[in-house]
């Protein structure tokens, strides 16, 4: 809304920074604000630190997951989509610290003060929704239950969120209830 960009910094998964990326869970993501993008000097600032980050090596390399998805709209409201879902993620790691249950699969908003708070755990409604509807003709055939909320678009009294993992158009409505409206 006022010409700055924002970044979801995914982290380095259990590293603490001095040593870079490790294997596990930890609180080194971030979302960063870039302003004055149109200047010679623009200036870059964290906003919002100590978000949950996981890291892996399942594929063959280091991989973290936290934040995916920023979105701000015009009336000052900037929101953060955590990837995941805390019951797939428990399952892979059932002692996923609570901090970390707070935010896995949730929808945050970014408060002035740079703190957050949860708005909607789309995360677990979408692994839920995945459960129940495996066995349809057109869910992927042994792909379900899943869940990563990623893309998201905010827009005023509610926020849009794609998820990657059940293959989702959610709408999150004002008083934190989900709705899938395209699958």
């Amino acid at each position: 809304p006022n010409g700055a960009l924002y970044v979801a910094e995914a982290g380095l998964g259990a590293g603490d920074g001095n040593g870079g990326f490790a294997v596990g869970v930890g609180f080194t993501a971030s979302i960063t604000e870039i302003t004055a993008l149109n200047s010679p000097n623009p200036r870059s600032r964290r906003i919002v630190t100590g978000l949950a980050s996981v890291g892996d090596t399942e594929n063959g390399f280091p991989e973290a997951l936290g934040p995916s998805g920023v979105s701000a709209h015009g009336t000052g409201g900037i929101y953060v989509t955590m990837g995941e879902s805390v019951l797939g993620a428990e399952a892979a790691n059932p002692d996923l610290p609570l901090a970390a249950q707070q935010q896995f699969g949730h929808l945050l908003k970014v408060t002035p003060s740079g703190h957050w708070k949860g708005v909607a755990d789309v995360g677990d409604f979408d692994f839920l929704w995945t459960a129940d509807n495996k066995d349809q003709p057109w869910a992927p055939e042994g792909q379900f239950p899943d869940a990563n909320p990623y893309g998201l678009l905010a827009a005023p009294g509610r926020q849009f969120v794609v998820d990657a993992g059940a293959n989702t158009l959610n709408e999150v409505r004002p008083n934190g209830s989900i709705r899938v409206i395209a699958y």
